[in-house]
């Protein structure tokens, strides 16, 4: 649909696949049908080219500065902004059915597999192969979606950002919302994002914060240590973690599996509770002193 002054009006196209989204880029539209790609120009709202491709086993589409890119039976192809075109067959097996976009400048990865078998391949923008791996990431993929021009895994455990190897952004343990099943996200105009889940929408306000997972931890308590974050676990340990670099330090190493339930920061040491009590120094001056006892609460006497 489009605007046209206060009414809202159907976009006049062939057979349209369902549910499939449409994507513009400058002064196109690409909207996938049953015969193929329909190419509009969005002042006018007139067909300008029809690109024959079979859309039997849609799988997904993408778009960015170099064009047009949609999966369908296992094959990738590519709509230049010339309207010209190339494929490329997936080298998967033939009753394969997941084939997720994610583009980048210089490459084009298409994420496919099943659940603990997934891979990703890597083409250049000539469609060539220039290498796959393994792809490890908990939960079963259900869609792609794009935040900030970065591609984000929807999953049946969170929503995790697409990360490659030996590159700094992204990681395969971190994700966010991690007991919830993803299946779409977005960030609006006023940069507030959008969560879908099968528990309901979730609204994350545009605010000054950021978000932060320390991977294989599930942090219990939290507090302010110059510009880092002291945390403490479910596993017991105390973490510090420096917001500018994202570097941790581990404090205290447990396996009592005992989380972590009381945490103070002052004069530079963490005074903790957990299954010990517990005072470390955040500057090494002293070694960790530790009590083997269960304390309820920590007060201050004479300041």
């Amino acid at each position: 649909y489009y605007t046209d002054g206060d009414s809202l009006k159907p976009l006049q196209q062939n057979r349209p696949v369902d549910f499939t989204p449409f994507h513009i880029y400058k002064d196109k539209l690409y909207a996938v049908q049953i015969a193929g790609v329909d190419i509009y120009d969005t002042k006018t709202l007139k067909l300008l080219h029809t690109i024959p491709i079979n859309t039997y086993r849609l799988q997904h589409t993408a778009c960015n500065q170099n064009g047009y890119y949609i999966t369908a039976n296992n094959t990738l192809y590519h709509i230049a902004p010339d309207n010209s075109i190339s494929s490329a067959h997936l080298p998967v097996a033939p009753n394969n059915n997941l084939a997720l976009i994610a583009t980048h400048n210089d490459s084009i990865h298409v994420i496919t597999g099943t659940t603990q078998n997934y891979k990703a391949i890597v083409f250049n923008n000539n469609l060539n192969v220039v290498r796959s791996y393994p792809y490890h990431i908990s939960g079963t993929i259900r869609a792609l979606s794009v935040i900030d021009g970065k591609p984000w895994l929807c999953t049946t455990q969170g929503l995790a950002p697409y990360s490659i190897p030996n590159q700094p952004y992204g990681s395969d343990n971190v994700s966010y919302f991690r007991k919830k099943t993803i299946s779409s996200a977005f960030r609006d105009r006023n940069g507030n994002y959008w969560v879908a889940t099968t528990d309901g929408v979730l609204l994350v306000p545009e605010t000054d914060n950021k978000l932060y997972t320390i991977p294989g931890e599930t942090i219990t308590r939290i507090a302010t240590w110059k510009n880092k974050i002291v945390a403490g676990t479910r596993k017991g340990n105390i973490l510090i973690f420096d917001t500018r670099t994202k570097a941790i330090q581990e404090l205290t190493n447990s396996q009592t599996d005992h989380e972590i339930y009381y945490l103070r920061v002052q004069n530079d040491m963490a005074v903790y509770t957990g299954k010990k009590f517990g005072i470390i120094s955040l500057t090494n001056k002293f070694s960790g002193l530790e009590s083997p006892r269960a304390t309820k609460s920590v007060r201050d006497i004479d300041g």
